[in-house]
Protein backbone atom coordinates (compact mmCIF):
# COMPACT_ATOMS: atom_id res chain seq x y z
CA UNK A 1 0.00 0.00 0.00
CA UNK A 2 1.50 3.19 -0.79
CA UNK A 3 4.42 1.54 -2.00
CA UNK A 4 5.54 3.27 -6.00
CA UNK A 5 8.27 0.38 -6.55
CA UNK A 6 7.69 -2.67 -9.30
CA UNK A 7 10.55 -4.68 -10.03
CA UNK A 8 12.51 -4.43 -12.65
CA UNK A 9 11.41 -7.62 -14.58
CA UNK A 10 7.92 -6.10 -14.39
CA UNK A 11 8.91 -3.27 -16.66
CA UNK A 12 6.97 -2.93 -20.75
CA UNK A 13 9.97 -4.77 -22.70
CA UNK A 14 8.23 -6.20 -25.44
CA UNK A 15 8.94 -3.53 -28.03
CA UNK A 16 10.07 -5.30 -31.59
CA UNK A 17 13.68 -5.69 -31.67
CA UNK A 18 15.73 -2.79 -33.21
CA UNK A 19 19.63 -2.67 -33.41
CA UNK A 20 20.94 -1.55 -30.31
CA UNK A 21 23.96 -0.32 -31.75
CA UNK A 22 22.71 3.89 -31.85
CA UNK A 23 24.96 5.76 -33.90
CA UNK A 24 26.94 7.92 -31.75
CA UNK A 25 27.40 11.56 -32.77
CA UNK A 26 30.26 13.09 -31.59
CA UNK A 27 29.02 16.17 -30.10
CA UNK A 28 30.97 19.11 -31.69
CA UNK A 29 32.49 22.06 -29.08
CA UNK A 30 28.90 23.98 -29.17
CA UNK A 31 29.12 26.71 -26.78
CA UNK A 32 25.67 27.90 -26.07
CA UNK A 33 25.49 31.32 -26.54
CA UNK A 34 23.72 31.21 -22.85
CA UNK A 35 27.04 30.01 -21.22
CA UNK A 36 28.84 33.38 -22.19
CA UNK A 37 26.59 35.38 -20.44
CA UNK A 38 26.06 35.65 -16.13
CA UNK A 39 23.15 33.31 -14.91
CA UNK A 40 21.17 36.70 -13.53
CA UNK A 41 21.30 37.60 -17.10
CA UNK A 42 19.61 34.64 -18.78
CA UNK A 43 16.67 34.56 -16.03
CA UNK A 44 15.74 38.23 -17.28
CA UNK A 45 12.48 38.73 -19.11
CA UNK A 46 11.27 34.90 -18.87
CA UNK A 47 8.22 35.01 -17.28
CA UNK A 48 4.68 34.95 -19.22
CA UNK A 49 1.80 32.70 -18.68
CA UNK A 50 2.57 31.70 -14.89
CA UNK A 51 -1.17 30.93 -14.40
CA UNK A 52 -1.72 28.02 -17.05
CA UNK A 53 0.63 25.08 -16.14
CA UNK A 54 1.00 24.24 -19.61
CA UNK A 55 3.79 26.94 -19.62
CA UNK A 56 5.92 25.17 -17.42
CA UNK A 57 8.09 26.12 -14.38
CA UNK A 58 8.99 29.51 -13.64
CA UNK A 59 12.82 30.01 -13.75
CA UNK A 60 13.11 32.53 -12.21
CA UNK A 61 11.33 30.87 -8.83
CA UNK A 62 14.44 28.37 -8.34
CA UNK A 63 14.77 24.73 -8.47
CA UNK A 64 11.96 22.89 -7.33
CA UNK A 65 12.64 20.02 -5.10
CA UNK A 66 12.71 16.18 -6.10
CA UNK A 67 10.94 14.09 -3.24
CA UNK A 68 12.67 11.35 -0.91
CA UNK A 69 11.54 7.95 -1.26
CA UNK A 70 8.16 7.24 0.53
CA UNK A 71 9.21 3.93 0.87
CA UNK A 72 12.25 1.31 1.26
CA UNK A 73 14.25 4.27 3.01
CA UNK A 74 17.31 2.05 3.50
CA UNK A 75 17.48 1.06 -0.43
CA UNK A 76 20.62 1.96 -2.67
CA UNK A 77 19.93 4.05 -5.66
CA UNK A 78 22.04 2.33 -8.31
CA UNK A 79 20.92 4.67 -11.46
CA UNK A 80 19.09 6.85 -12.76
CA UNK A 81 17.08 7.23 -16.08
CA UNK A 82 16.02 11.03 -16.84
CA UNK A 83 13.11 11.25 -19.72
CA UNK A 84 12.39 15.19 -20.26
CA UNK A 85 10.34 17.68 -22.77
CA UNK A 86 12.16 20.36 -24.28
CA UNK A 87 11.61 23.97 -22.66
CA UNK A 88 9.51 26.46 -23.85
CA UNK A 89 9.52 27.38 -27.59
CA UNK A 90 8.11 29.26 -30.54
CA UNK A 91 4.82 28.38 -32.55
CA UNK A 92 5.08 27.79 -35.89
CA UNK A 93 1.70 30.26 -37.52
CA UNK A 94 -0.59 28.02 -39.60
CA UNK A 95 -2.24 30.83 -41.48
CA UNK A 96 -0.47 32.11 -44.68
CA UNK A 97 0.64 35.98 -44.66
CA UNK A 98 -1.40 37.17 -47.59
CA UNK A 99 1.50 38.20 -50.75
CA UNK A 100 4.00 36.86 -48.55
CA UNK A 101 4.45 33.03 -49.94
CA UNK A 102 5.75 30.33 -47.36
CA UNK A 103 5.15 32.72 -44.40
CA UNK A 104 2.82 32.27 -41.54
CA UNK A 105 1.16 33.89 -38.60
CA UNK A 106 -1.41 32.64 -35.77
CA UNK A 107 -4.34 35.31 -36.32
CA UNK A 108 -5.52 37.41 -38.85
CA UNK A 109 -3.08 40.59 -39.04
CA UNK A 110 -0.57 39.05 -36.51
CA UNK A 111 2.31 41.56 -35.89
CA UNK A 112 4.14 39.61 -32.96
CA UNK A 113 7.46 38.92 -33.89
CA UNK A 114 9.54 36.22 -32.30
CA UNK A 115 12.76 37.05 -31.40
CA UNK A 116 15.07 33.84 -30.13
CA UNK A 117 18.70 34.66 -28.56
CA UNK A 118 19.26 31.08 -27.46
CA UNK A 119 21.47 30.10 -30.75
CA UNK A 120 24.49 27.30 -31.58
CA UNK A 121 27.42 28.60 -31.71
CA UNK A 122 30.02 25.70 -32.86
CA UNK A 123 33.20 24.41 -35.11
CA UNK A 124 32.70 21.20 -36.63
CA UNK A 125 35.30 18.24 -34.82
CA UNK A 126 37.17 15.80 -36.81
CA UNK A 127 37.10 13.11 -34.09
CA UNK A 128 34.33 10.96 -32.42
CA UNK A 129 36.32 9.42 -29.66
CA UNK A 130 37.69 11.84 -27.87
CA UNK A 131 36.75 13.45 -24.22
CA UNK A 132 38.32 16.48 -25.16
CA UNK A 133 39.89 18.79 -27.52
CA UNK A 134 42.05 22.32 -27.69
CA UNK A 135 40.07 25.44 -27.10
CA UNK A 136 38.87 26.49 -30.22
CA UNK A 137 40.31 30.56 -31.59
CA UNK A 138 36.77 30.83 -33.54
CA UNK A 139 33.00 29.76 -33.11
CA UNK A 140 30.43 30.12 -35.65
CA UNK A 141 27.47 31.12 -34.82
CA UNK A 142 24.31 30.04 -36.24
CA UNK A 143 21.77 32.83 -36.38
CA UNK A 144 18.39 33.10 -38.28
CA UNK A 145 17.80 36.06 -40.65
CA UNK A 146 15.91 38.68 -38.72
CA UNK A 147 12.28 38.68 -40.39
CA UNK A 148 13.27 36.23 -43.16
CA UNK A 149 12.03 33.39 -41.51
CA UNK A 150 8.23 31.35 -41.75
CA UNK A 151 7.07 33.71 -38.69
CA UNK A 152 8.10 36.92 -38.36
CA UNK A 153 11.05 38.10 -36.18
CA UNK A 154 14.82 36.18 -35.67
CA UNK A 155 13.32 32.76 -34.55
CA UNK A 156 13.39 29.51 -36.98
CA UNK A 157 10.05 26.96 -36.03
CA UNK A 158 9.37 25.64 -32.68
CA UNK A 159 13.03 26.94 -32.00
CA UNK A 160 13.97 27.04 -28.28
CA UNK A 161 13.35 30.06 -26.65
CA UNK A 162 15.82 32.16 -23.86
CA UNK A 163 12.82 31.09 -21.06
CA UNK A 164 12.71 27.47 -22.72
CA UNK A 165 16.84 27.05 -21.84
CA UNK A 166 16.54 28.73 -18.55
CA UNK A 167 13.88 26.30 -17.80
CA UNK A 168 16.22 23.79 -18.11
CA UNK A 169 18.85 25.23 -16.54
CA UNK A 170 16.85 25.11 -13.42
CA UNK A 171 16.04 21.22 -14.29
CA UNK A 172 19.57 20.66 -14.11
CA UNK A 173 20.16 22.51 -10.99
CA UNK A 174 17.16 20.66 -9.74
CA UNK A 175 18.87 16.94 -10.32
CA UNK A 176 22.13 18.22 -8.83
CA UNK A 177 20.89 19.02 -5.66
CA UNK A 178 19.25 15.89 -5.22
CA UNK A 179 21.50 13.32 -6.62
CA UNK A 180 24.76 15.47 -6.77
CA UNK A 181 24.26 17.14 -3.14
CA UNK A 182 21.87 15.01 -0.97
CA UNK A 183 22.48 11.50 -2.12
CA UNK A 184 25.95 11.51 -3.79
CA UNK A 185 25.20 9.13 -6.77
CA UNK A 186 26.39 11.69 -8.89
CA UNK A 187 29.79 13.58 -9.01
CA UNK A 188 30.74 16.92 -7.10
CA UNK A 189 33.17 17.70 -10.47
CA UNK A 190 32.77 17.23 -13.88
CA UNK A 191 36.09 15.80 -15.40
CA UNK A 192 37.58 13.87 -18.18
CA UNK A 193 38.08 10.76 -16.47
CA UNK A 194 34.17 10.59 -15.05
CA UNK A 195 32.24 11.47 -18.10
CA UNK A 196 31.82 7.68 -18.86
CA UNK A 197 29.00 7.74 -16.17
CA UNK A 198 26.91 9.82 -18.02
CA UNK A 199 24.72 9.09 -21.53
CA UNK A 200 22.72 11.81 -23.26
CA UNK A 201 20.12 10.83 -25.84
CA UNK A 202 18.30 13.39 -27.96
CA UNK A 203 16.08 13.14 -31.17
CA UNK A 204 17.85 15.08 -33.78
CA UNK A 205 15.85 18.08 -33.01
CA UNK A 206 17.39 21.46 -31.87
CA UNK A 207 14.99 22.57 -29.23
CA UNK A 208 15.49 18.78 -27.86
CA UNK A 209 19.36 18.96 -28.37
CA UNK A 210 19.70 22.54 -26.63
CA UNK A 211 17.13 21.21 -23.95
CA UNK A 212 19.86 18.33 -23.36
CA UNK A 213 22.68 20.86 -23.44
CA UNK A 214 20.60 23.44 -20.83
CA UNK A 215 20.18 20.84 -18.23
CA UNK A 216 23.53 19.13 -18.39
CA UNK A 217 25.18 23.22 -18.12
CA UNK A 218 22.74 23.12 -14.85
CA UNK A 219 23.59 20.11 -13.42
CA UNK A 220 27.29 21.17 -14.04
CA UNK A 221 27.76 24.38 -14.68
CA UNK A 222 31.50 24.48 -14.93
CA UNK A 223 34.16 21.88 -14.88
CA UNK A 224 37.98 20.90 -14.32
CA UNK A 225 39.75 21.34 -17.40
CA UNK A 226 42.37 19.06 -17.99
CA UNK A 227 46.06 18.47 -17.33
CA UNK A 228 46.99 20.29 -20.71
CA UNK A 229 43.61 23.01 -20.52
CA UNK A 230 42.06 21.10 -23.03
CA UNK A 231 37.76 21.89 -23.13
CA UNK A 232 35.17 18.91 -22.65
CA UNK A 233 33.46 17.14 -25.30
CA UNK A 234 30.52 15.58 -24.12
CA UNK A 235 28.54 13.56 -26.69
CA UNK A 236 25.17 13.87 -27.23
CA UNK A 237 23.93 10.31 -28.81
CA UNK A 238 20.89 10.88 -31.35
CA UNK A 239 19.42 9.00 -34.11
CA UNK A 240 18.15 9.64 -37.74
CA UNK A 241 14.12 10.58 -37.71
CA UNK A 242 13.01 7.17 -39.47
CA UNK A 243 14.53 5.31 -36.68
CA UNK A 244 13.89 7.59 -33.87
CA UNK A 245 12.65 6.03 -31.03
CA UNK A 246 11.44 9.07 -28.77
CA UNK A 247 7.89 9.19 -30.48
CA UNK A 248 5.57 6.90 -31.85
CA UNK A 249 7.29 5.56 -35.22
CA UNK A 250 5.39 3.85 -37.37
CA UNK A 251 8.70 3.42 -39.48
CA UNK A 252 9.74 1.61 -37.14
CA UNK A 253 6.90 -0.97 -36.61
CA UNK A 254 4.03 -0.33 -39.63
CA UNK A 255 1.60 -2.08 -37.59
CA UNK A 256 1.22 0.78 -34.76
CA UNK A 257 0.41 2.95 -37.78
CA UNK A 258 -2.07 0.92 -39.06
CA UNK A 259 -4.20 1.28 -35.47
CA UNK A 260 -3.88 5.10 -35.55
CA UNK A 261 -5.82 4.65 -38.62
CA UNK A 262 -7.93 2.20 -37.19
CA UNK A 263 -8.69 4.30 -33.80
CA UNK A 264 -9.67 7.46 -35.97
CA UNK A 265 -12.47 5.29 -37.92
CA UNK A 266 -13.44 3.68 -34.60
CA UNK A 267 -16.95 4.42 -33.24
CA UNK A 268 -15.84 5.99 -30.11
CA UNK A 269 -13.49 8.31 -32.19
CA UNK A 270 -16.27 9.50 -34.98
CA UNK A 271 -18.58 9.91 -31.87
CA UNK A 272 -15.78 12.29 -30.28
CA UNK A 273 -15.06 14.10 -33.54
CA UNK A 274 -18.98 15.20 -34.15
CA UNK A 275 -19.42 16.02 -30.57
CA UNK A 276 -16.17 17.53 -29.14
CA UNK A 277 -13.79 18.35 -32.06
CA UNK A 278 -16.02 19.71 -34.97
CA UNK A 279 -18.37 22.07 -32.64
CA UNK A 280 -15.04 23.44 -31.19
CA UNK A 281 -13.62 23.71 -34.74
CA UNK A 282 -16.52 25.94 -35.65
CA UNK A 283 -16.55 27.83 -33.06
CA UNK A 284 -13.10 28.78 -33.68
CA UNK A 285 -13.68 29.61 -37.09
CA UNK A 286 -16.21 31.97 -35.94
CA UNK A 287 -13.84 33.36 -33.71
CA UNK A 288 -10.98 33.91 -36.34
CA UNK A 289 -12.74 34.34 -39.56
CA UNK A 290 -11.02 31.58 -41.04
CA UNK A 291 -11.56 27.86 -41.69
CA UNK A 292 -10.13 25.86 -38.56
CA UNK A 293 -11.05 22.22 -40.24
CA UNK A 294 -9.43 18.82 -39.04
CA UNK A 295 -7.11 17.63 -36.59
CA UNK A 296 -3.69 19.29 -38.17
CA UNK A 297 -4.78 22.44 -38.48
CA UNK A 298 -6.63 22.64 -34.85
CA UNK A 299 -3.70 21.62 -33.05
CA UNK A 300 -1.74 24.79 -35.31
CA UNK A 301 -4.20 27.01 -33.63
CA UNK A 302 -3.82 25.43 -30.33
CA UNK A 303 -0.27 25.42 -30.35
CA UNK A 304 -0.50 29.45 -31.25
CA UNK A 305 -2.51 29.79 -28.28
CA UNK A 306 -0.62 28.02 -25.72
CA UNK A 307 2.97 29.93 -27.37
CA UNK A 308 1.56 32.79 -26.93
CA UNK A 309 -0.31 32.91 -23.84
CA UNK A 310 2.89 31.53 -22.25
CA UNK A 311 4.76 34.92 -23.53
CA UNK A 312 2.18 37.54 -22.63
CA UNK A 313 1.99 38.49 -26.42
CA UNK A 314 -1.82 39.95 -27.49
CA UNK A 315 -3.86 37.19 -28.48
CA UNK A 316 -6.98 37.07 -31.18
CA UNK A 317 -9.97 38.86 -29.65
CA UNK A 318 -12.14 36.17 -28.45
CA UNK A 319 -9.32 33.59 -27.64
CA UNK A 320 -8.55 33.56 -23.83
CA UNK A 321 -7.64 30.82 -20.86
CA UNK A 322 -11.32 28.94 -21.39
CA UNK A 323 -10.70 28.29 -24.97
CA UNK A 324 -7.44 27.62 -24.60
CA UNK A 325 -8.21 25.02 -21.78
CA UNK A 326 -11.43 23.36 -24.13
CA UNK A 327 -8.60 23.07 -26.74
CA UNK A 328 -5.67 21.25 -24.62
CA UNK A 329 -8.38 18.84 -23.27
CA UNK A 330 -8.95 17.95 -26.99
CA UNK A 331 -5.53 17.44 -27.90
CA UNK A 332 -5.27 15.45 -24.61
CA UNK A 333 -8.24 13.22 -25.50
CA UNK A 334 -7.17 12.48 -28.67
CA UNK A 335 -3.44 11.41 -27.72
CA UNK A 336 -4.77 9.64 -24.80
CA UNK A 337 -7.12 7.42 -27.26
CA UNK A 338 -4.80 6.67 -30.03
CA UNK A 339 -2.05 5.90 -27.55
CA UNK A 340 -4.47 3.05 -25.95
CA UNK A 341 -5.51 1.78 -29.32
CA UNK A 342 -6.73 -1.09 -29.73
CA UNK A 343 -5.40 -1.48 -25.90
CA UNK A 344 -2.77 0.43 -23.81
CA UNK A 345 -0.75 -2.68 -23.49
CA UNK A 346 -0.09 -3.63 -27.33
CA UNK A 347 -0.07 -0.10 -28.28
CA UNK A 348 2.65 0.78 -26.02
CA UNK A 349 5.15 -2.34 -27.37
CA UNK A 350 4.60 -1.34 -30.77
CA UNK A 351 5.00 2.36 -30.47
CA UNK A 352 6.32 4.00 -26.78
CA UNK A 353 7.98 0.19 -26.10
CA UNK A 354 11.33 0.68 -28.25
CA UNK A 355 12.05 3.91 -25.75
CA UNK A 356 10.87 1.75 -22.79
CA UNK A 357 12.96 -1.49 -23.83
CA UNK A 358 15.80 0.62 -24.09
CA UNK A 359 15.81 2.00 -20.93
CA UNK A 360 15.19 -1.26 -19.32
CA UNK A 361 18.27 -3.21 -21.41
CA UNK A 362 20.07 0.01 -19.43
CA UNK A 363 18.61 -1.14 -15.93
CA UNK A 364 19.55 -4.91 -16.87
CA UNK A 365 22.73 -4.07 -17.49
CA UNK A 366 23.83 -2.30 -14.71
CA UNK A 367 21.74 -5.32 -12.65
CA UNK A 368 23.79 -7.91 -14.69
CA UNK A 369 27.25 -6.05 -14.41
CA UNK A 370 28.03 -7.66 -17.86
CA UNK A 371 29.19 -4.17 -19.11
CA UNK A 372 30.14 -1.22 -18.23
CA UNK A 373 26.81 0.98 -17.49
CA UNK A 374 26.32 5.12 -16.63
CA UNK A 375 25.30 5.97 -13.62
CA UNK A 376 22.81 8.97 -15.11
CA UNK A 377 21.31 8.83 -18.55
CA UNK A 378 19.64 11.95 -19.99
CA UNK A 379 16.72 11.10 -22.84
CA UNK A 380 15.31 14.76 -24.37
CA UNK A 381 12.20 14.56 -25.96
CA UNK A 382 9.43 15.93 -26.39
CA UNK A 383 5.38 15.61 -24.67
CA UNK A 384 4.46 13.27 -27.54
CA UNK A 385 7.80 11.26 -25.46
CA UNK A 386 6.08 11.57 -22.42
CA UNK A 387 2.71 10.99 -22.50
CA UNK A 388 2.99 7.83 -24.40
CA UNK A 389 5.45 6.78 -21.80
CA UNK A 390 2.96 7.63 -18.88
CA UNK A 391 -0.32 5.89 -20.68
CA UNK A 392 1.75 2.74 -21.21
CA UNK A 393 1.94 2.14 -17.88
CA UNK A 394 -1.67 3.06 -16.95
CA UNK A 395 -1.08 6.63 -15.84
CA UNK A 396 -3.39 8.33 -17.98
CA UNK A 397 -3.06 12.30 -17.23
CA UNK A 398 -5.35 14.64 -17.02
CA UNK A 399 -2.97 17.36 -18.02
CA UNK A 400 -1.32 17.84 -21.46
CA UNK A 401 2.45 17.67 -20.48
CA UNK A 402 4.07 20.82 -19.97
CA UNK A 403 6.99 22.49 -21.59
CA UNK A 404 10.44 21.20 -19.57
CA UNK A 405 8.39 18.47 -17.89
CA UNK A 406 10.91 15.29 -15.95
CA UNK A 407 10.15 12.03 -15.88
CA UNK A 408 13.02 10.07 -13.18
CA UNK A 409 13.54 6.59 -13.21
CA UNK A 410 15.64 5.17 -10.61
CA UNK A 411 17.08 1.96 -9.96
CA UNK A 412 17.17 0.64 -6.55
CA UNK A 413 18.78 -2.47 -4.65
CA UNK A 414 16.62 -3.42 -1.60
CA UNK A 415 19.07 -5.30 0.46
CA UNK A 416 17.05 -8.42 1.75
CA UNK A 417 18.87 -8.74 4.76
CA UNK A 418 19.84 -12.60 3.73
CA UNK A 419 23.48 -13.33 3.07
CA UNK A 420 22.50 -16.22 0.75
CA UNK A 421 19.61 -13.90 -1.22
CA UNK A 422 19.65 -12.10 -4.24
CA UNK A 423 19.80 -9.03 -4.50
CA UNK A 424 16.07 -7.64 -5.40
CA UNK A 425 15.88 -4.47 -7.33
CA UNK A 426 12.96 -1.82 -8.09
CA UNK A 427 12.04 1.02 -9.59
CA UNK A 428 10.98 4.40 -8.31
CA UNK A 429 9.53 7.03 -10.94
CA UNK A 430 9.05 10.16 -10.44
CA UNK A 431 6.92 12.59 -13.03
CA UNK A 432 7.06 16.76 -11.94
CA UNK A 433 7.99 15.91 -8.62
CA UNK A 434 5.43 13.79 -8.34
CA UNK A 435 6.27 10.19 -7.15
CA UNK A 436 4.05 7.85 -8.88
CA UNK A 437 2.57 4.36 -8.73
CA UNK A 438 3.54 1.92 -10.98
CA UNK A 439 1.07 -0.95 -11.53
Amino acid sequence: AGLVYTVVDCALSGARSTTMERRRVLMVVMVMLMVMVMLGDLFLGVHGGSEWYYCGKDPTSGPPTIPVPSSHKSARLEQVSVLIRHGDRATAGWLPRPGQYGRLQCWPNDTVEWECDVNYESIAGLHRNTTTRSPPSRLFRKLFANNENVMTGTCDVYQLTKKGYAQQITNGQMIRNYYVDKIGLLPAVLTPNNLSRFSIFSDDEPRTVMSAQGLFTGLYPSEVKSADNETLVIDIHTRSQSVNIMHVNPHLCPRIGQYLKEAEQSAAYVKWVDSVLDPLSRKLSDILSATVSGLWTFEDVSDCANAYYCHDMPMYPGIDLSIIQAMEEVDLWDEIYKDSYPDTTTNSRLGIGFLIRDIYLHMKHRIQNTQQEPDFLLFSGHDTTILPFLTAYKMPQQQWVPYASVVLLELYSVQSGQSNASTPYAVRMVYNQQEMLIP
